[in-house]
């Protein structure tokens, strides 16, 4: 069992500009990330505020981490953190299922909306962050 929270200020952000289902498809990434790496008992947590112009999304957890010399390379396509000779075919498991493509799609449709995305890690989780351009015209 985790425990998700997310920032009550999301709701009060402009619109973000960007392809419905293509932006889905990032978060089902990170969020599925976050679960498949945190233990049961851990937390996520989502906010969303502005910076520099854009919207910065940041996924947050307190499960294992991203060991530091895997950081820079956990957006290269085919790189996963898990033992691929243990490996679960199960999404949701803990350390189970990926192919080390879901972080690489997600980069690709970030920065083909204009955004950015970027991961952090210590021994207290990783945390991603992504920025997307806010919608021209607003609300």
């Amino acid at each position: 069992q985790l425990e998700l929270c997310v920032d009550g200020s999301i709701a009060t952000q402009p619109p973000i500009e960007g392809d419905r289902r293509r932006l889905w498809q990032v978060f089902t990434n990170l969020l599925g990330n976050a679960i498949k790496f945190t233990p049961d008992g851990g937390e996520i947590r989502i906010s969303a505020t502005p910076w520099n112009g854009e919207c910065r999304v940041s996924i947050a957890d307190n499960g294992i981490g991203i060991p530091a010399e895997k950081l820079e390379a956990v957006f290269e396509p085919f790189v996963t953190l898990e033992n691929p000779m243990l490996h679960s075919s199960s999404k949701s498991a803990f350390m189970g299922g990926g192919i080390g493509l879901g972080l690489t799609i997600a980069q690709g449709i970030v920065e083909a909306h204009g955004g950015k995305i970027w991961a952090e890690s210590n021994e207290a989780g990783a945390l991603f962050h992504l920025t997307l351009p806010y919608h021209p015209h607003g609300r």
